[in-house]
């Protein structure tokens, strides 16, 4: 098992009692999966096993059952998350079902579970079953916004950092699995497609991460773009000329600030980016490794909305290519976690 408390710092009682209840879950969930895992790999009763995972009005539980899907198996036991914790992914009115293969264990398709505490959200447990059948958790904290992209249909992305953000789409598609890095991930035209969304914050640091596959059309366009009513503040998108990563910020007295990388993307590939302000410089992770880091005097911005995938209000410089697993953290993570970060879902 992997355990990572994403960041450091002195919790409020208030924080520490919505951590703690959000580990228990994690610890829980992934000690049933790693049982329910065992049991089919040894075909207990000579059958595969998997989980269901409901996250519904009547309540959020999930449960193992007999058989290789859970239309057709048999219900074997139902848990109950821990008080005050609910799902933020299965999103609200929706279902996962997880069954493991019979003596290998693995799993069809990647999946994703997270978890929250309360309706201010910033705390995020996620849970990761890769398609090898191993197990990732991570408890985050900071967290603004966190687009899983797992919907597969409608013009809705749901937030799942429990703060209730969400995003609507303009003429997206969907691509599942393998296609993209875990279940379902958006794809935008670049000419008409990109998300928006309203999330107010004030923010001295913060961290703009996902994975993105740009198409070999692709010219532009941008990761998560922030903006206070019309003015950008900042901008972790790509050059059109080149395809490099460029991270842009505008603070007031500071005026506006554009750091490259020094390497272009592959197109039709996956690659995880981080855009990183830590307070005193602006860093650019490729892939897992810091590409470039820039020192800027910089301060605090306010936001109030944001867009997905399109660099400019006013003229478009929309990306072509696809998008998952997106976040904007209210801190500034460390090499280790953007490290790790990658290597989780590469």
């Amino acid at each position: 098992m992997l355990f990572a408390i994403s960041g450091f710092g002195i919790f409020s009682l208030s924080g520490f009692g919505s951590s703690r209840g959000i580990e228990t879950t994690l610890q829980k969930t992934e000690a049933v999966l790693q049982a329910t895992q065992k049991r089919s790999i040894a075909q207990e009763e000579g059958s595969a096993w998997g989980v269901y995972f409901v996250n519904a009005p009547g309540g959020q539980t999930y449960e193992t059952y007999q058989g290789s899907g859970y239309t057709g198996g048999v219900p074997d036991q139902r848990y109950s998350l821990s008080r005050g914790v609910s799902f933020s992914q299965p999103y609200a009115s929706s279902t996962v079902d997880l069954p493991f293969s019979s003596v290998s264990g693995i799993v069809s398709s990647p999946s994703i579970f997270s978890f929250v505490s309360g309706s201010s959200g910033s705390r995020v447990g996620t849970l990761f079953v890769n398609s090898l059948g191993l197990f990732t958790t991570r408890l985050e904290k900071e967290v603004l916004l966190y687009f899983h992209m797992d919907e597969g249909v409608g013009s809705l992305l749901r937030d799942a950092s429990g703060r209730g953000a969400g995003a609507t789409l303009i003429d997206s598609s969907w691509k599942a699995y393998p296609s993209c890095r875990i279940g379902f991930c958006i794809h935008l035209n670049g000419s008409t497609g990109y998300g928006y969304g309203t999330t107010s914050k004030d923010v001295s640091v913060f961290t703009i991460e996902g994975w993105v596959r740009l198409d070999s059309s692709s010219s532009g366009g941008s990761l998560v773009s922030l903006y206070f009513g019309e003015s950008a503040k900042a901008h972790a998108g790509f050059l059109a000329s080149s395809r490099k990563p460029s991270f842009y910020t505008s603070f007031s007295g500071v005026g506006d600030d554009i750091t490259d990388a020094s390497v272009a993307l592959q197109t039709d590939s996956w690659n995880h980016l981080a855009y990183v302000y830590d307070g005193t410089s602006k860093k650019i992770y490729i892939n897992g490794e810091l590409n470039v880091s820039q020192t800027i005097s910089g301060g605090t911005i306010s936001i109030d909305n944001f867009e997905i995938g399109r660099r400019d209000k006013s003229n478009g410089d929309l990306m072509a290519g696809d998008l998952d697993e997106v976040m904007l953290y209210a801190r500034a993570l460390s090499f280790e976690e953007v490290r790790s970060h990658y290597n989780d879902f590469r």
